[in-house]
This record gives structure tokens, C-alpha cells and sequence, in this order.
């Protein structure tokens, strides 16, 4: 039987799941991005409005940052147990 994924071995489903996820997830925050740039402009100097850019482009930021260490922390252990694996 063919296996349409490709993967043999778990890590490597999940790797490469991770990778489809975060396919999608980049162009979405690169257009979050943009709209919290947008916040910013439309703020004109308002505080309140300032602020909520602000908390918009740190929620962002910390999002971008949990979804691309979660893909490098998932390709070094790949990379790891294929170096293991391999004799």
C-alpha cells in the first residue's frame, strides 16, 4: 500500500504536519502584521488607541515566536533522531 504522506515514523508525521502549519501560519501573521501597522497609523497620536497597537503588535510577536520555536525546536529533534537512526 502507498503511503501519500511520505513520513515512515511518527517524529517525521509530526514534523512535517508542524511544517504545514506553519505554511499556513506565515502569510496569516504577516497580514496580522500589517494590520497592526494600520492600528498604529490610524491611532494619530490617540493613547488609547496607541496602546491597543501596542498590545496588538505584542501578542503578535509573542505568537509568531511560540509557532516558529515550536518548528525549529521540532526540526532539531527530527534532525537528532534521523542522526541517531542512522547508522
Amino acid at each position: 500500500m502507498h503511503n501519500p504522506l511520505g513520513s515512515t515514523t511518527l517524529v517525521q508525521f509530526l514534523a512535517l504536519a508542524l511544517k504545514a502549519f506553519v505554511d499556513i501560519l506565515l502569510p496569516v501573521l504577516v497580514i496580522f502584521y500589517i494590520a497592526t501597522g494600520l492600528l498604529f497609523i490610524s491611532a494619530r497620536g490617540n493613547p488609547e488607541k496607541l496602546k491597543l497597537a501596542r498590545a496588538a503588535l505584542l501578542y503578535i510577536s509573542i505568537g509568531a515566536a511560540i509557532v516558529l520555536g515550536a518548528w525549529a525546536v521540532t526540526e532539531m529533534i527530527s534532525a537528532t533522531i534521523g542522526a541517531i537512526s542512522t547508522p
